[in-house]
């Protein structure tokens, strides 16, 4: 589910958030493989440094011979073999129990320092694999421990050798990539924001002109009174190869369809049609082409008239006596009426309250329901009224142009000749209905 805060953002500040988003997350993701892999490389080194002071003070243990050296605990002589850490640990566990443990200070010549007891129970405590283990030696920090076998003495016997490395070289290297990486990182989406929006407020430049072209139109009073020429999406702007240009030209066509019916509604060479009335198709019109049909007016049928079916562009306005009609034993029926158009059955639902089937979609040209579909619900009992008229276009074909004479192309226009043909008509408030069930 999308927030709540998220739905009110314009898309232009969707889209830079977003792009930001998705830039950080894969930062965060190369920063994170980065220091994975970073760290993996150290440790491998720091591993290498253990084996060889682990292998060293096993071999040490017996041979090693420094002569005189600083005081400090005895048995760890090993801890001073050449090119160990200067911060090495050791304890050493002989045979007999007896345990030496220390840890060289880091000076030159470097000391053996003691180590306290719960100290070398932490050391203590590694396993005696031949492995590398990360333990947490307390006053020192984290260390990287061995635990070995020194050389067997005449009576088979060995003592156990654990040594450690510090790990704070490498954690402070980790570290250090950490903070460069967030610094970097940081700086990234800083100089990113700016670039981002820029280019998404370049890219969604075309989609602001085609919305602004629907803006200005929608304002435009098409309902009545003269109506002047409709303003167009610029051709650059429906190119079909872009998403932007697809909804253009479809938004240039929709302004078609709706010029050709403001022309055919308030058009001065329509037969007898004047400002405020519906056209609908007819027979007999002068200029109708041969076996064709022509245009007729329908008089009250506009917005406004008390119980008119409405039009294309025109919702219908029922009077009082008619919607009470309808709302009449409503529960009993799934919709009160059936209308053709959306438009005409949106007035209907509107002034009732109850459902009403729009036969056709929008203008009346879908095959939705189609006759047979209806003929079912009104033997089901669910559909109460059908209403004549709305639609303009009821009685066109899928084309948008009249069938040939005597011939309705349309389901919404099959079933209107059904259902004259099959119950009695009723006059209401001047709109006629038939009661289907």
């Amino acid at each position: 589910m999308t927030p709540r805060w998220w739905r009110g953002r314009p898309l232009r500040a969707r889209l830079v958030a977003s792009s930001i988003a998705v830039l950080g997350a894969v930062l965060a993701i190369i920063a994170v493989v980065s220091t994975v892999t970073i760290r993996a490389f150290l440790m491998d080194q720091l591993d290498q440094r253990v084996y060889d002071a682990g292998q060293r003070a096993g071999a040490s243990v017996f041979f090693v011979d420094l002569g005189e050296q600083p005081t400090g605990p005895t048995g760890l002589d090993f801890l001073r073999t050449p090119g160990l850490d200067p911060r090495v640990l050791g304890v050493r566990v002989q045979d007999d129990g007896t345990v030496a443990a220390g840890v060289l200070d880091g000076g030159i010549p470097a000391t053996v320092e003691p180590l306290t007891e719960e100290q070398t129970a932490a050391v203590l405590g590694t396993p005696r694999d031949g492995a590398p283990h990360t333990r947490s030696v307390p006053g020192l920090g984290d260390y990287r421990l061995i635990s070995v076998a020194g050389d067997m003495d005449h009576d088979g016997l060995s003592d156990t050798v654990v040594t450690g490395v510090p790990m704070s070289a490498l954690q402070d290297a980790v570290g250090q990539v950490v903070v460069v990486e967030v610094v970097v990182a940081g700086a990234g989406l800083i100089v990113a924001g700016p670039a981002l929006a820029g280019v998404v407020r370049l890219s969604l430049r075309p989609l602001r002109r085609v919305a602004g072209t629907a803006l200005r139109v929608s304002g435009q009073n098409l309902h009545e009174g003269e109506v002047g020429a409709l303003e167009r999406v610029p051709a650059a702007d429906t190119d079909p190869r872009t998403e932007v240009g697809q909804v253009g030209a479809s938004l240039n066509r929709l302004l078609d369809h709706v010029a050709a019916a403001l022309a055919a509604r308030h058009g001065p060479d329509m037969p007898g049609g004047t400002a405020g009335q519906a056209v609908v198709i007819g027979p007999d019109t002068p200029g109708t082409p041969p076996g064709g049909t022509g245009p007729a007016v329908v008089t009250g049928g506009g917005q406004g008239s008390p119980g008119g079916t409405g039009g294309l562009l025109t919702s219908s306005a029922p009077g009082a006596e008619l919607t009470a009609a309808l709302e009449e034993d409503s529960d009993s029926y799934t919709w009160v009426a059936a209308v053709t158009g959306a438009q005409s059955a949106s007035g209907y639902q509107l002034a009732t309250g109850e459902p009403v089937m729009p036969l056709g979609g929008f203008n009346g040209t879908d095959p939705s329901p189609t006759l047979e579909r209806f003929r079912q619900l009104v033997s089901a009992g669910r559909v109460h009224y059908f209403v004549e008229g709305g639609g303009l276009t009821a009685a066109y074909g899928p084309d948008g142009l009249p069938g040939p004479a005597g011939e309705t192309e349309t389901e919404a226009a099959r079933i209107s000749a059904w259902v004259a043909e099959n119950f009695t008509p009723t006059t209401i408030d001047g709109v006629t209905v038939y009661e289907l069930g």
